[in-house]
């Protein structure tokens, strides 16, 4: 799918956008002249495109009239006084792609009228080129807008397409999923130094630890039950440090905490 003759919006200059379009232009399968941007906030905007290259809109309602693509990157509490700013110049040939946590195509919907309405959920890896994005379509949409959308978003990282009703699962599992792992990385890291390793030392092994093996799982060398029993040897440290995670019941504790997330979305969306 070539990208080089649409012309991309985006409402919100805040950090998702910035990452979205330096991925983008970073790949060149997008240039900067192609890319709008508009925000509330001037001094915001105009340092972005400053940064980037882009084009500065002050208004939405010229936005609308440039811009193929529209992607809405504004915090989930603000999307309502966008929507309602937009919906009078929506066209039916616009594709709206919203990353707002929670709101559903509903919602979207209710304001976008005839428009192609895509969600989706990119994550914190898409700051280094390597989000983990999830995407779920408006009904019977069509192929050349799921494919721009894919190519989009394959700019930046992996995609995944799923249905809309587990948005709530992806957000739990890969929009949290990287606290989840700089809290495990926290926590191991912080006893080592308290056993006695330098602190740095013990977070240079850690986090390549760390790498290689999502590398390992990534890659498909291994599968997450293969790598356990290839690093575990029977008597050795590693069983005796899973034993103590089998009897904390960590695997449950991880459930917990997902179905918590899980809950949560769901409250935001409503």
């Amino acid at each position: 799918m070539k990208l080089k003759k649409i012309r991309f919006g985006f409402i919100g200059a805040g950090n998702m956008a910035g990452a979205i379009i330096k991925g983008m232009l970073a790949s060149k399968a997008v240039s900067a002249k192609s890319v709008l941007v508009s925000d509330v906030k001037k001094n915001t905007l105009l340092n972005l495109s400053k940064r980037l290259g882009v084009k500065p809109i002050l208004k939405n309602a010229n936005l609308m009239k440039e811009a193929d693509v529209l992607i809405i990157a504004v915090k989930p509490q603000d999307i309502k006084i966008v929507l309602e700013d937009i919906e009078r110049d929506v066209k039916s040939s616009h594709i709206i792609i919203s990353i707002a946590a929670g709101v559903s195509i509903k919602t979207l919907r209710k304001y976008l009228k005839q428009a192609h309405i895509v969600r989706a959920m990119p994550n914190l890896g898409c700051f280094i080129n390597q989000s983990a994005t999830a995407i779920s379509y408006s009904k019977n949409e069509s192929k050349s807008v799921k494919d721009i959308s894919k190519a989009l978003f394959s700019l930046i990282g992996i995609v995944s397409v799923v249905s809309e009703k587990q948005m709530d699962i992806v957000t739990a599992l890969s929009g949290s999923g990287p606290a989840y792992v700089a809290y495990l990385s926290q926590a191991l890291i912080s006893s080592a130094h308290k056993a006695g390793l330098d602190k740095t030392k013990a977070k240079l092994l850690f986090n390549h630890t760390l790498l290689a093996s999502s590398l390992f799982l990534e890659q498909n060398v291994l599968d997450a039950k293969g790598l356990v029993q290839r690093v575990t040897s029977k008597g050795g440290t590693t069983e005796a440090a899973l034993s103590v995670l089998k009897k904390n019941k960590v695997e449950k504790i991880f459930a917990a905490a997902l179905q918590a997330a899980i809950k949560r979305s769901k409250e935001l969306s409503k």
